[in-house]
């Protein structure tokens, strides 16, 4: 298990997952199915959102406003052969696929690819994950809409990486989705009583 597994943690997945759009709602049912075909012995857990660990952390999966960011934590190691891992601008070991479209969750392909980051983790050949450069993040979508609705997103695009990684990851690391909801709330009032200033 991980060190700091969350016990509800396939609750919450599920209950992350039924709040979102149809579209990303779709995408995510079906890497969740994949994640668990290719690995029977995957456990769910929550960490910055839904993660997948199998003696460490696997891969990962997360709504934003026009895609689902899927993440392999150490796809810097895996070979690749389907060119289809893009880069992080702020962490040299991830590597992430952008689905915007079901049609484009191929199962045959992802299949092999978690498997293969399960054998990196298996055979401890993992390299430990570190942070490079910062210059972007992205926005969670149910955090982005609030921003929208609330005539904030050029705001907040404006502030220092920092403070918003800080909102961000404050807002992820909630372990329930009462919390994470407070939370957002929070963020928008805190926001607007800075531009009010």
């Amino acid at each position: 298990m991980p060190l700091n597994y969350q016990s509800d943690a396939s609750v919450q997945i599920s209950e992350y997952i039924d709040a979102m759009p149809d579209w990303s709602k779709a995408i995510c049912l079906k890497l969740r199915t994949i994640i668990h075909k290719a690995d029977p012995q995957m456990v769910e857990d929550w960490k910055w959102g839904p993660n997948f660990y199998h003696q460490g952390m696997v891969c990962g999966f997360d709504v934003f406003k026009k895609h689902v960011a899927f993440v392999f934590f150490h796809g810097a190691q895996l070979k690749d052969p389907k060119k289809i891992l893009a880069k992080e601008d702020n962490n040299v070991h991830n590597r992430r696929i952008h689905f915007k479209t079901l049609a484009e969750v191929k199962e045959i392909f992802l299949i092999d690819y978690i498997k293969e980051a399960v054998q990196i983790n298996t055979t401890n050949k993992a390299v430990p994950i570190s942070k490079a450069a910062i210059t972007e993040i992205d926005t969670p979508l149910d955090l982005q809409k609030l921003l929208d609705d609330n005539k904030l997103s050029e705001y907040f695009d404006m502030l220092a990486y920092s403070h918003r990684e800080e909102y961000i990851t404050w807002i992820n690391d909630a372990k329930k989705g009462e919390t994470r909801l407070n939370r957002l709330t929070k963020t928008i009032e805190m926001l607007l009583k800075k531009l009010a200033r």
